[in-house]
């Protein structure tokens, strides 16, 4: 089981990136990817590092 920061870390590069999406979004990056809604992909989704 990982949290978001280290699970999201290749789709946002980094895993600092990968928090500071989290951040961005309102969602802790210390949350287990199980623990979310559909509206909190969402939102990562929308605040995606851009290359």
């Amino acid at each position: 089981r990982k949290t978001l920061r280290a699970a999201l870390a290749g789709w946002a590069g980094s895993p600092a990136a990968a928090e500071a999406a989290c951040r961005a979004a309102g969602v802790p990056p210390t949350a287990r990817g199980e623990s979310l809604t559909v509206a909190d992909y969402a939102r990562l989704a929308e605040h995606r590092p851009q290359d």
